[in-house]
């Protein structure tokens, strides 16, 4: 059964275009590692929100400053919005079997 999802999920368009674009910046060395540092501030910096601890200034500018830089690339930009429709579909099929 989980198969039949996996094997679904394969032929979607939506993981078709995320895997694209995932091949795109990984063939760019500089990008791929812009990426992986942005993904990794962020995300230490929405655990601290949860968390409730304080942000400074300088931590939220430098996320910021990191994604709008990466909005610069149409590639990165491409990867985010494949990679959002990939989360939207894969939280559908959570909710699904919730």
């Amino acid at each position: 059964m989980a198969e039949d999802v996996a094997k679904a999920i394969n032929k979607s368009e939506i993981y078709g275009n995320y895997l694209k674009a995932r091949k795109k910046i990984k063939e760019d060395k500089d990008l791929y590692n812009r990426i992986i540092e942005f993904k990794r501030c962020n995300l230490d910096y929405q655990k601290k929100i949860v968390n409730g601890e304080n942000i400074s200034f300088d931590e939220e500018r430098n996320v910021s400053r990191k994604y709008y830089e990466l909005k610069e690339s149409d590639v990165a930009v491409d990867f985010f919005k494949s990679e959002h429709a990939m989360m939207k579909l894969m939280g559908k099929i959570y909710g699904i079997l919730l």
